[in-house]
Parts: C-alpha cells; structure tokens; sequence
C-alpha cells in the first residue's frame, strides 16, 4: 500500500501538522493573505514549542551555527540595517522595518532548516508542494487569458499582458520564471517520471506560455539564462533541451499578438521603460551617503524621489538604503549562497535558478521590502542549504 512517508522520505510519526501548515504556507505565498501571516506565524511557533518540548536547544543552536559563513552573511546584513536605520532618514518606521523582515524571512528560514533537520518534511515534499502551487498559478494565467478574469480575485489583463492574481505583469512573470524553470528540471532530469511526463510537458508549456504572455522582459531575460546555464553544464543533452524548448518559445511567438512581438522588439532594442531614469537618480542619491545608506523606510523622503515604488535594481537598492556596508554585507551572502547551490544535489539546477533570480533583481522586484519576492528568496536560500548538507558526507 503506498505510503506517503515513503514516498516524499520523511518521518510521518513526527507530526502531519507540520507538513500541513508547510503545504499552506507555500501555496499562500503567491496571494500574500491572511493566510499566509497564519502559516508563517505557524511554522515559527511549532519549531519554538517543539524546541522547548523536547529540550532541543543543542540542535537549533548547531543549525544556526555550524555554517558560520552563513550566520556572518545574516549577521551583516541585520548589523548594516541597525546601523542605516540608526542614522538614516525614518529611523521609527526603519527599524519597524527590520523587526518585520526579521520574523518574516530570518526566523522563518532558521524554523524551515531546523524542521527538515528533524525529518518534519523533505526536499521531495517541499519540492512537490512548489509544483503545485506553481501549477494553480499557472493555469490561472491561462484561464485568464481565455476568459479576460483570472480565477481568484476577478483581475483583468494589464495592458493585454497577463497578470495572474497578482497586481503586476513583472510579478506573474517571476513565478511563471520559477514554474517553467521547475517543470524544465523535471522534465529534463527525472526520465524516470513516465507516467507523468504528458502532465509534465503540459505544464512547462502553459508556464511557458504564461510567461512570455506576461511580457514581463526581465523574466525573460531570467529565464534564458537559467536555460543556457543548464544547457552548457547538462552532461546529457537530451531531444527536449536542444530540439525541443525553442520550438515551444518560437511557435508560440509566431503566433502570437502583436503586443507580444512588441515586447520582443522592445527587449532587442534596448528600451529601459524609465529604469535608465530611476537608476542615475539612485546612483547619484547614493554617492551622497554612500557609506550608511539613507535606512529602510526612506524612499519617499530621498530628495528629487522619481515617481516610481522602488529602484528596479537589486545593487541600486540595498546601496541606496545600506550603503557600501549594505552591499557588501548582501554581497557576501548571496555568492556564499550560490556557492552552497552548485555544491548542491551534482547539478548545476539550483545555481542556476539562482542566477535566474539575481538577473530579474537587476530590472525588477525589491530585495529588502518586496513581499513577494523575499519569501522566495528565503525559501530558495533554506532549499539550498537543505541541498547542500544532504550531500555533506557522514561524520
């Protein structure tokens, strides 16, 4: 009889609870709800209460220490915040700020590696419960199409570009970015998913064509490069890598509308779509306080602030509110994180999709506010690390 536990590698006798919130929280991300705060509240409070329950302080304090270039990467970056804050702009709704991101992605990363550790849940669960809620996302943005509302708040197409449930174009980009780079993988690299093949290469199709149908550019961008990282690094050049992606990609832009020929267009051509504008303003914004940055909470009151939320450039940004301190600090984490991935799992997958995601950082989404793309950060940076220690060797 199959079992769960079996299949996904993981201790049911634990708790099914845990799985549970973890299958919740992450199908509540791309909706940033009520929900998704519960899930997150959750997670955090089970692994407090089953620290103290069973006494496991020496096990939280070893995952929190026994990769110390990773506890300095965090260490810097919570260091440069105080510091910015301290002497920036709205030190009040600065260190608001901070606490808030704090508790939702640091103690939410520490409680996602603590829990793994104790067997609550495996990379194949995880993994799993990723697909399907990209999945819902995708086919989502295909309903919409069809129908001009998508499923779950009744949004309409923004400027003929799908937009999902989510309020932007760029951020259903990103997760079609996430969900046809995924399904690319499973498909790519589990040959031995027969039977689910056909579903698969359904999927990476809608996510394909939810994609360019965002005419999100930079996820576009994102995404050629993930593909060309594992086209050049596969040890296996299978039909579908070489013989198959294009055709999908130029098919569907033969076609399609104009609109989205015209996005091509604009990608070749170079247009920047005001970023040129906003990027010399931040640039210039942060030679006058380049060391500390002006904090966390002060883009409205930089003087000269372009009318736009935030740079579009992950660098521009966390040097606009950290400072060189700032940069370095986040510097120094993300090449220690893509250095975990490429240790990870003997493919070049995750370091990849990381790529992916530093290249969308350049042109869109907030690396230190946006509440959207920080919870994939986090959960991509916890997967990695999850990655990483399975393929330590025994002591």
């Amino acid at each position: 009889m199959f079992k769960m536990n079996d299949r996904f590698n993981f201790n049911s006798q634990n708790n099914l609870f845990i799985p549970f919130i973890l299958f919740i929280w992450v199908m509540a991300i791309p909706f940033k709800n009520s929900i998704y705060q519960l899930t997150l509240v959750s997670i955090i409070l089970s692994c407090v209460f089953l620290i103290i329950k069973h006494k496991d302080y020496s096990t939280f304090k070893s995952i929190i220490t026994r990769d110390k270039i990773l506890l300095y990467g965090i260490s810097l970056i919570l260091l440069s915040m105080t510091v910015s804050n301290a002497f920036g702009l709205n030190p009040h709704d600065a260190f608001v700020g901070q606490l808030k991101f704090f508790y939702k992605y640091i103690l939410i990363f520490f409680a996602l590696l603590y829990l793994h550790d104790k067997k609550y849940f495996s990379l194949k669960l995880l993994t799993f419960f990723i697909l399907i809620s990209l999945s819902i996302q995708a086919m989502n943005g295909l309903y919409q199409h069809i129908i001009s509302t998508d499923v779950f708040s009744d949004r309409a197409l923004q400027d003929g570009g799908l937009t999902g449930s989510f309020s932007s174009r760029n951020v259903f980009g990103l997760f079609m970015l996430i969900a046809s780079a995924l399904f690319f993988v499973q498909i790519q690299t589990k040959p031995a998913l027969n039977k689910l093949m056909p579903l698969m290469l359904i999927l990476f199709s809608i996510s394909v064509y939810g994609l360019l149908f965002s005419y999100s550019r930079a996820s576009w961008v994102a995404f050629a490069s993930f593909y060309f990282i594992i086209l050049f690094s596969s040890k296996k050049i299978t039909t579908f890598l070489v013989l198959l992606v294009p055709p999908i990609i130029a098919l569907t832009l033969l076609l399609s509308s104009e609109n989205l020929v015209l996005r091509l267009e604009q990608l070749l051509s170079g247009s920047d779509s005001g970023r040129l504008e906003i990027w010399l303003w931040a640039f210039n914004s942060f030679k006058e306080s380049w060391l500390l940055g002006y904090g966390l909470e002060s883009w409205s009151m930089i003087e000269d602030v372009p009318p736009y939320r935030f740079v579009h450039n992950s660098i521009l940004e966390v040097a606009l509110n950290l400072g060189v301190i700032g940069l370095f600090s986040y510097t120094f984490l993300a090449f220690h994180i893509l250095r975990k991935s490429i240790q990870s799992q003997g493919t070049a997958v995750l370091f990849a999709l990381g790529i992916a995601l530093f290249v969308i950082s350049l042109f869109d989404h907030s690396i230190i506010e946006g509440k959207l793309f920080l919870p994939i950060l986090t959960l991509y940076a916890a997967y990695v690390i999850m990655a990483s220690l399975q393929n330590e060797p025994k002591q």
